[in-house]
């Protein structure tokens, strides 16, 4: 393999360019990736340091960038994300699930989401709040997993 296909081959191996529609944007990615895969054949030719692979030189190399222009010397890792609390579904916890009785008509969740139908029911989950059929829907809507 000679110059211009290592160098390719470095070029394309962690390259940071991105899609986009300006034509310099582009230029200035391949400049980039040209950059670092230039300093990184410099750097394994020189035999002053200790060697390392590709990615770990541009780890060193980004990490080194981020010190220089922070002004701090130990980078901070990024914030962890917070994990959010699963809550249990309300129609499966026992709790008073009993139908009430309202004064309007309104679609059926069950029958909606089981078999797309638009069936009505004036009866409505009291800890849920969901309009329900009282004969087969209600149970099976506090019953599905």
């Amino acid at each position: 393999m000679g110059g211009v296909g290592r160098s390719d081959r470095l070029v394309r191996t962690y390259s940071v360019s991105r899609k986009s529609k300006k034509w310099w944007f582009r230029l200035f990615y391949y400049f980039l990736d040209m950059a670092v895969a230039n300093s990184f054949i410099l750097y394994d030719n020189s035999p002053n340091h200790d060697k390392l692979n590709e990615l770990d030189y541009i780890k060193q190399l980004s990490l080194s960038l981020i010190r220089t222009f922070s002004g701090d010397d130990r980078v901070q890792p990024s914030p962890k994300k917070k994990r959010m609390k699963v809550k249990p579904i309300p129609r499966l916890t026992s709790g008073n699930h009993w139908p009430v009785k309202t004064t309007e008509r309104i679609d059926c969740q069950e029958c909606k989401r089981k078999r797309g139908e638009r069936r009505q029911s004036y009866y409505i989950c009291e800890s849920c709040g969901v309009h329900l059929c009282i004969d087969v829907c209600f149970k099976h809507y506090h019953t599905r997993r």
